[in-house]
């Protein structure tokens, strides 16, 4: 029979560069499918202003994940930290991709 090891188990299940990845993704995913219905809603023809927001929304989304990574300690606590820790993370994450939306289209003077 091996030897147990004396460190501690890993408190991450997964590593944080896979929650900055599903946090990038994800909003990505959510800024194209506003600007799809944006767009065809204001009748606009798709270009370079569709660049800035592609870019700056999943940074904001890659952020949100690393929170989201950084909050894990509270969340395997159980009971009311984990819940304080989803909806702290659900919460950030969504502030963070409107603000990063309404800036990227602030500057491309879309945003009045």
């Amino acid at each position: 029979m091996p030897a147990q090891s004396s460190l501690s188990p890993n408190l991450h299940p997964s590593p944080w560069g896979k929650r900055v990845a599903q946090g990038a993704g994800i909003a990505f995913i959510l800024a194209a499918v506003f600007m799809v219905f944006f767009a065809s809603g204001a009748r606009l023809a798709f270009g370079l202003w569709t660049v800035l927001p592609l870019l700056t929304v999943p940074v904001a989304g890659a952020f949100g994940g690393l929170l989201y990574y950084l909050l894990d300690h509270l969340r395997y606590q159980g009971g009311w930290q984990k819940i304080v820790a989803n909806v702290v993370s659900l919460a950030v994450y969504g502030v963070l991709l409107w603000l990063s939306l309404v800036a990227a289209f602030a500057a491309t003077g879309l945003w009045d």
